[in-house]
């Protein structure tokens, strides 16, 4: 994250990244402040970045954001879709990053190896906590292969993937990946979870 200034007036800290780690987090340079708005103690205003280029840049101005007191801002990211600042133990800064998938991304991705080969890898190098969410329904039909729902309703096939591969592959970005899974129906819930 570039330098970010706190709704109290104090300047958050940059984020260092050492050249001699591979991977992992990153590693901010001072402790996250301590110091709250009037009224709010332990507690401030979320500040969500979205990236405005194609993925969800439908998400910015959603209502339910200005209703929670939730500011928006658009920031390109090299790596994921959504982010925002959180703290941890110790009052710790923590940068967190959702990479939104829709389900036909999500197969392509899964399939080509982008998401495990390309994605992940810089996702985990760049922030503390990782999740994926992926948006839409799916189904199986009765030969175990993917049925995703169109948008006049229908029931289609999608591709060769069948849904015991697809669960295994995300269960294993679970597990080895170091992410975090949820699962939306559509956009609006998307949101919805995003302001909890």
């Amino acid at each position: 994250f570039p330098l970010r200034v706190h709704p109290g007036g104090q300047v958050l800290p940059q984020v260092q990244r050492d050249p001699g780690r591979q991977k992992g987090p990153p590693l901010p340079t001072q402790p996250a402040p301590t110091t709250h708005p009037p009224g709010e103690e332990g507690t401030y205003p979320l500040t969500l970045y979205i990236d405005p280029r194609a993925g969800s840049k439908e998400l910015i101005g959603h209502p339910v954001f200005a209703r929670n007191t939730i500011q928006v801002e658009p920031m390109q990211m090299e790596f994921g879709d959504i982010a925002f600042e959180g703290k941890g133990e110790g009052g710790k800064l923590l940068h967190i990053c959702i990479e939104r998938k829709r389900i036909g991304d999500l197969f392509e991705s899964l399939m080509s190896g982008r998401l495990a080969g390309h994605q992940l890898p810089g996702l985990r190098r760049t922030y503390d906590y990782v999740w994926l969410l992926v948006e839409g329904q799916w189904r199986r039909d009765h030969q175990g292969r993917i049925l995703t729902q169109s948008r006049n309703g229908n029931w289609q096939s999608h591709g060769k993937m069948t849904v015991a591969v697809l669960e295994k592959r995300l269960l294993t970005l679970q597990l080895l990946g170091g992410i975090f899974l949820w699962h939306t129906a559509a956009p609006n819930e998307s949101a919805y979870w995003l302001q909890s």
